[in-house]
């Protein structure tokens, strides 16, 4: 058979964030705030996904790990319910399986998110109402849960 492995690592070194000339200055690495989520997720200081697919005949298996590391609250930002200041570290699997039926025509089967793992929880008030929807992160966070994709492909 044969294997492929393909990794991704990002690392933010800096991520400064000024709303206004006249606005604090604020470094919002491994942060999540009003004002650290208001241009895009929160800040993660490390994201990485591990791919691998192992290939034998017309047979594909495959894994998709994605990680994202741990963020708080940016301090200073108000006094929140203490559960909702600090999310983990977050993981998901997702898995691939193909079969080329013949070689103009496969089939695959797909499960997103394998072990359900649910989305934090956050508060409707930390983060920016355009990032955080039903006390979560929808934009960053697998708010779906466990999903599974059947597909074909068809060669002329």
């Amino acid at each position: 058979g044969l294997l492929d492995l393909g990794f991704n690592y990002n690392k933010v070194l800096d991520d400064d964030f000024q709303a206004t000339p006249i606005a604090v200055r604020r470094n919002c690495i491994g942060y999540y705030s009003v004002a650290c989520t208001t241009t895009s997720a929160p800040r993660w200081e490390q994201r990485f996904t591990q791919r691998t697919n192992w290939k034998v005949g017309n047979f594909d298996l495959g894994y998709i790990w994605r990680r994202t590391s741990a963020i708080e609250v940016e301090p200073g930002s108000g006094t929140f319910f203490e559960p909702y200041t600090k999310v983990a570290a977050y993981d998901y699997v997702d898995l691939t399986a193909a079969w080329s039926v013949t070689k103009n025509f496969r089939l695959s089967l797909s499960v997103n998110n394998a072990f359900d793992k649910q989305p934090p929880k956050v508060g409707n008030t930390i983060a920016s109402t355009a990032f955080n929807g039903g006390e979560t992160l929808p934009a960053s966070y697998d708010t779906v849960g466990r999903y599974f994709s059947l597909g074909a492909t068809i060669n002329f």
